[in-house]
């Protein structure tokens, strides 16, 4: 007896775009949250890495429903790397503050940049340019980090880890769109039947 194949119907995408985006603020909120009622500090490094984990699967998994359900596109072990990524990003806090005089930039740059570099593994399966995730999410903490500064500056505290999270989301879900909309059409269909 044949499965009964799934229906794929793509979502367009800017509505893959603005849920992305919704999904990072979430997840940023998650990470501002657990950080600050577990009253963690950049030295905490295991703490971190837990939120990391807890957070990054999060994210990961939602970004996952999000990407498969919306495009038919199967990013296989994504919510696992993004989940240790994430982790080892929050964990990398620690080890650069301990090693250098660090700026705003650099501290944040491991967050994004670490799951971005394990992500690429799943990416790099359905798409030639995956490196571009790596590079568009180096670029997206740069305007994380100048968002979370004026936000921070000016008092609001959730909102400073929320609002610049959406920001890098918008950024990184038109990149993510833009790399899964560039493969082949013979490939986009095997992975279709792969899902279904």
């Amino acid at each position: 007896m044949d499965k009964a194949k799934r229906k794929f119907k793509p979502l367009p995408s800017l509505t893959i775009v603005v849920l992305w985006a919704m999904i990072q603020a979430l997840g940023w909120m998650v990470i501002y949250l657990m950080a600050v009622n577990i009253n963690v500090d950049n030295s905490d490094t295991i703490i971190l890495g837990f939120i990391g984990l807890l957070a990054g699967g999060m994210t990961g998994a939602l970004q996952h429903t999000l990407i498969e359900r919306g495009t038919g596109v199967d990013l296989y072990h994504w919510i696992v790397l993004s989940a240790l990524g994430l982790s080892l990003g929050l964990m990398a806090i620690t080890w650069i503050e301990s090693a250098w005089n660090y700026s705003p930039y650099l501290l944040m740059l491991p967050i994004f940049v670490v799951p971005a570099m394990l992500q690429w593994w799943s990416i790099r399966q359905v798409t030639r340019a995956g490196f571009l995730w790596i590079v568009a999410n180096g670029i997206a903490s740069l305007v994380f980090v100048m968002f979370v500064e004026i936000l921070a500056s000016q008092g609001y505290e959730i909102l400073s880890a929320v609002i610049p999270a959406g920001l890098q989301g918008i950024a990184s879900g038109f990149v993510m769109v833009w790399l899964l909309r560039q493969l082949p059409k013979q490939d986009l269909t095997l992975q279709k039947q792969k899902i279904g």
